[in-house]
């Protein structure tokens, strides 16, 4: 299984750590002056998924000086392509059938969040 985790700082950046059957793998997208590089994040998601075609599920770990606001909006950027953006396509290990979808991560979950 590949376990796909995107880490969050507004000091460091985003890091993607890929767990690829043992294999691990990053990937960092640095600021972009002193913010979050979205455009940036996107980019990367979009090559990780062509990477994983079949995984959906994204562990998200922003550090404690992430807002709320900029949580979604990561968030956001990871799960859907843009409308004008190729699709991603890969067989349904149930049925054999060839899927196409403009979804990336919409499976979301969080791997540090724990009640104070």
């Amino acid at each position: 299984e590949v376990v796909i985790t995107l880490k969050v700082s507004n000091q460091k950046g985003f890091e993607f750590l890929v767990d690829d059957k043992g294999k691990q793998n990053t990937s960092k997208i640095g600021l972009k002056g002193k913010a979050l590089d979205y455009e940036g994040l996107f980019q990367t998601t979009r090559q990780l998924k062509d990477r994983y075609p079949e995984v959906f599920k994204l562990q998200l770990a922003p550090e404690k000086d992430v807002s709320f606001n900029e949580v979604v909006k990561t968030m956001d950027r990871v799960r859907k392509q843009g409308k004008d953006d190729r699709k991603v396509a890969f067989v349904d290990p149930k049925t054999g059938q060839r899927i196409e979808t403009d979804l990336m991560f919409p499976n979301v979950t969080f791997s540090n969040v724990v009640g104070e």
